[in-house]
């Protein structure tokens, strides 16, 4: 039988039995005694009330994990820079976060997002310098960003063009990835990692940065943020 038919008929039984047990209990708290017909308007009302309600229900669940591309089945959600969220497929999760990625005008901190074979609700997020609380450069991960976009500049290692980006690549820190609170980094020293980083354009790493996103065998339920607002940090994380 069709996938689809044999749904449809799973629908129909539940309803019909939703529609009697309803009716059941409106007889019982009417007149305190049970009686059923199958052949009762109120049961056919009511079991025709659910089967649409279900039809309904099932239409608005399926449309909320559609990719907002394509239509498929999706299971990422991008956050794009106003704060809207949308579901995304993973090919055009990606291809969004290509065009993003390469767009930004604001220097950048890049943690390459090291996901190729974790799962769980990782996010791969970037966050706003003017979002981060002037307490967190007080820490030894808040000294490391500022350091680093600080001392963005000159040329490109790989292209020769202006260099927009701090590129911390595969094992260049000793944490991949932090957890949501900061912590689990291992010993830090800001100054000595800070000199690690790669100068770079973004053009020059989206695709090995898109490798990795591309391999996570998660989802990104908790979120794929873009960048946004000026200067940032691109950093993967634990939610």
């Amino acid at each position: 039988m069709h996938s689809n038919l044999r749904t449809h008929v799973h629908l129909i039984v539940f309803s019909l039995a939703m529609g009697a047990i309803v009716l059941l209990v409106i007889e019982y708290l009417m007149n305190r005694e049970v009686s059923f017909r199958p052949d009762d308007p109120c049961f056919l009302l009511l079991s025709g009330g659910f089967f649409l309600l279900f039809l309904l229900c099932r239409s608005l669940a399926a449309r909320a994990v559609r990719c907002s591309v394509c239509g498929t089945v999706a299971h990422d959600v991008l956050i794009l820079g106003d704060g809207e969220s949308k579901r995304f497929c993973r090919e055009h999760a990606i291809d969004r976060f290509r065009k993003e990625f390469t767009a930004h005008a604001g220097k950048m901190v890049v943690f390459h997002p090291c996901l190729e074979s974790r799962r769980g609700p990782y996010r791969y997020e970037f966050r706003s310098v003017g979002d981060m609380p002037g307490k967190f450069f007080q820490s030894e991960m808040g000294r490391l960003i500022k350091l680093s976009l600080a001392a963005i500049g000159g040329k490109c290692s790989r292209c020769g063009k202006d260099a927009s980006v701090a590129y911390f690549g595969p094992g260049s820190v000793p944490w991949e990835p932090v957890r949501a609170d900061g912590t689990g980094m291992g010993e830090l020293h800001a100054e000595e990692f800070a000199r690690r980083f790669l100068p770079t354009c973004a053009s020059c790493i989206v695709d090995e940065v898109s490798l990795s996103l591309a391999r996570f065998e998660g989802s990104f339920s908790e979120g794929l943020v873009l960048p946004y607002d000026g200067e940032g940090v691109f950093v993967s994380r634990l939610s």
